[in-house]
């Protein structure tokens, strides 16, 4: 009873421990304008689109703020070929509406699973509890990290099928199919911008949870052998 007991806890910290994990790596891609410059730049974004660098930017601080809830609706204006204008169609909205939900939806999960986080690290005031909290803190960090990285892998080589099923499963309607030749939200953000954005939500991860692990796995050594000589 007590190995169940232990194990459903590793497991429901390892839960808790990929979605503040995730959830915060997209955060500091999402909110970062020096990422978007770069990508703006190196995807001819400017040419592509006949807005200026300075809009783009504009713009983005206007998509990062709309993302974080922070404005109702994602009919933003600005020069799109010298004519002052609407940026984004009825179905790019629409899209970025749903988008908008995901985000919140997921910060609201993230935010719980810090306080199962912080819930979990309490236990290790008590001298009886800490050895196990922290087997269960590097266990669980291992077992996202190995499961990050086979979905690392699997991205590597299938990114673009696993990006369209997280669009089918997340996503009810298809106001996410655009023309790249019609829709300015396709030339601002194309593949290669999502692809760069995977690889370092990617990166973020596992530097978060190979310190989780390697962090704790020493923490848990240290205890165990300060144990060893106070019996002795």
């Amino acid at each position: 009873m007590k190995r169940i007991a232990l194990t459903f806890g590793t497991l429901i910290l390892a839960a808790a421990l990929f979605f503040t994990g995730t959830y915060t790596s997209i955060e500091l891609v999402a909110y970062r304008d020096t990422f978007y410059q770069k990508q703006y730049e190196k995807n001819r974004v400017v040419e592509a689109t006949g807005i200026s660098e300075e809009e783009l930017m504009r713009i983005t601080d206007e998509m990062q703020l709309f993302l974080q809830g922070k404005r109702d609706n994602f009919n933003i204006i600005a020069v799109v070929n010298g004519t002052e204008q609407s940026v984004f169609t009825q179905n790019e909205q629409s899209h970025m509406m749903d988008v908008q939900q995901l985000f919140i939806r997921y910060r609201t999960v993230r935010n719980f699973a810090v306080v199962v986080i912080l819930c979990c690290a309490v236990f290790l005031i008590f001298r009886r509890f800490r050895v196990t909290v922290i087997r269960m803190f590097r266990n669980a960090a291992i077992i996202v990290l190995s499961c990050f990285a086979i979905l690392a892998v699997c991205g590597l080589f299938f990114f673009e099928p696993m990006f369209l099923a997280f669009h089918h499963i997340f996503f009810s309607n298809m106001n996410w199919t655009f023309s790249i030749y019609e829709s300015v939200l396709i030339n601002m953000l194309p593949e290669s911008f999502f692809i760069a954005c995977a690889v370092r939500i990617a990166i973020y991860n596992i530097i978060f949870l190979s310190v989780t692990a390697v962090g704790f796995g020493i923490v848990l050594g240290t205890v165990k052998n300060k144990q060893i000589r106070e019996i002795l």
